[in-house]
């Protein structure tokens, strides 16, 4: 339903949508296919408002983008700063000042809604963490953190920039059957996505300098909360070195967006779109096949 929402960059999301890592989550009974579902949903509302600055955004297309972004968020919170990609729709949007003020106020409100179903109980004194990870605890990270925030900012900045590409479009993040281990494709795969996401021309996004800018500023917070997250829930407390427990199903949600940053009229498919899609569509189906075949049926029947 969320790519026939979209007024641009359907193909994009059909191919990410068909990725083996995403069509392996939808058949585990998990919060992820909910999480990547409506979230990819709320997103498509979101986003085709920065296609036309003059045209009003309605009340219906606000609140159904909201209502499905904030649920695919409830699982988790790390997901809200999405929300403040609203603040940066210009005026122009809107009916009037008066219904400015109250959509951008909704923007926040869902943010700090959805921020505070993860802060809370922290402040009520609930401890935690996943065992997993050894000696955790929510409480002993956070003193840690802020006992020495410049050393885990300089962590924090370090293993983004070492993983953020493979976690990215990385196998873990779209060719990966996870206890099954990854396929083989992964290099074909990031390859078509770049050919799909640099050749959509006209019908892909093509934002506004100002409103790349900002998407990406509310994405890298959402991977800063990402990796904030498991530093907390999956590392043993007082850690300094490393971040354990970043997967990269974490990022799937936030893919098409970002990808769509990427988005230029400057470069066009000179094939047909009836040849184009379906020449897209069928590489994915073949991909889906070989690996169902050589990652579960031969691996089940081994």
């Amino acid at each position: 339903f969320a790519i026939k929402v979209l007024k641009k960059g359907k193909l994009l999301l059909a191919t990410i949508g068909l990725m083996p890592t995403v069509m392996f989550l939808s058949t585990t009974i998990s919060y992820d296919p909910v999480i990547i579902g409506f979230t990819a949903l709320g997103l498509s509302f979101l986003l085709n408002e920065f296609i036309n600055d003059e045209e009003n955004i309605t009340w219906k297309r606000y609140l159904l983008g909201c209502g499905f972004l904030g649920y695919g968020s409830l699982a988790k919170a790390i997901y809200a700063p999405m929300f403040l990609m609203g603040l940066f729709l210009p005026k122009t949007k809107f009916k009037d000042k008066k219904t400015r003020i109250i959509m951008k106020t909704g923007f926040v409100v869902c943010f700090a809604v959805l921020m505070l179903t993860a802060v809370l109980p922290l402040v009520m004194g609930q401890d935690g963490g996943d065992d997993r990870g050894g000696d955790t605890s929510h409480m002993g990270q956070l003193s840690y953190m802020f006992s020495n925030i410049f050393g885990y900012a300089g962590l924090l900045f370090k293993s983004i920039g070492k993983n953020l590409f493979g976690f990215s479009v990385g196998p873990t993040t779209l060719d990966n059957m996870y206890f099954m281990g990854c396929g083989v494709f992964i290099v074909p795969l990031v390859m078509l996505l770049a050919v799909v996401m640099f050749t959509q021309g006209e019908d892909g996004f093509n934002f506004k300098l100002k409103y790349r800018l900002a998407m990406g500023g509310c994405i890298f917070v959402s991977v800063a909360l990402i990796w904030t997250s498991m530093y907390m829930a999956f590392t043993e407390a007082g850690t300094a070195g490393s971040i354990n427990g970043v997967q990269g199903r974490y990022f799937i949600p936030l893919l098409f967006t970002g990808l769509s940053l990427f988005g230029t009229t400057k470069i066009k498919c000179s094939w047909k779109k009836k040849y184009f899609y379906p020449a897209v569509l069928s590489i994915m189906a073949f991909v889906l096949c070989f690996e169902l075949y050589s990652q579960i049926i031969l691996n089940s029947c081994a």
